[in-house]
């Protein structure tokens, strides 16, 4: 996979700052999850989240393009390399091949069809040599959480055309990260 060249910082977007009452948890959380992903940029890469994250702030500084679909609605501002919609699942995805997709907050709300559907088109639209990165909440929970139970779902979707990077489990959040074949 190429790498472009990092856009300079005037640049990169910043779209919302967490909207979650556990700002501190939700801080650990992308930390964690910019930890798990690479240094070298990302060409185009798209979000799927429930509302707008500080992840999604950050991650466009990891990439060349951004597509950020929330699920949300909330009037967020566009910036050069970022473009923020409404995500609706009844939409038409953008058709294009992307080198990252993220997928946070979303499976663990999901309707089977959804989640089919989410998990179709990133078998369709992820590069080879592509990363997915699956972020959720679980709460401290000893049990299977509807986020742990949304993530195996959308393994046993994809098949072996992904290779799980990183499987972690923390206390209230779950990541996973895997590679397109």
């Amino acid at each position: 996979m190429s790498y472009p060249t990092p856009l300079p910082p005037a640049q990169i977007c910043v779209v919302a700052e967490p909207l979650i009452p556990r700002a501190g948890l939700e801080n650990e959380r992308v930390h964690a999850a910019l930890d798990a992903l690479q240094e070298a940029p990302y060409g185009d890469a798209i979000e799927f989240s429930a509302e707008p994250t500080g992840l999604t702030a950050r991650l466009g500084a990891r990439c060349t393009r951004l597509v950020a679909s929330v699920r949300a609605t909330r009037d967020l501002a566009e910036f050069s390399q970022t473009i923020t919609r409404p995500f609706d699942s009844a939409l038409e995805l953008p058709a294009r091949r992307y080198d990252l997709i993220v997928f946070t907050d979303v499976f663990s709300a999901a309707a089977d069809e959804e989640a089919d559907r989410l998990a179709a088109y990133a078998l369709a639209t992820l590069a080879p040599g592509g990363h997915v990165l699956i972020l959720n909440w679980t709460e401290q929970a000893d049990d299977p959480t509807p986020a742990d139970i949304a993530a195996e779902k959308f393994f046993s979707r994809i098949g072996e055309a992904m290779t799980p990077l990183l499987r972690r489990r923390m206390p209230h959040f779950r990541l996973d990260l895997l590679e397109r074949l």
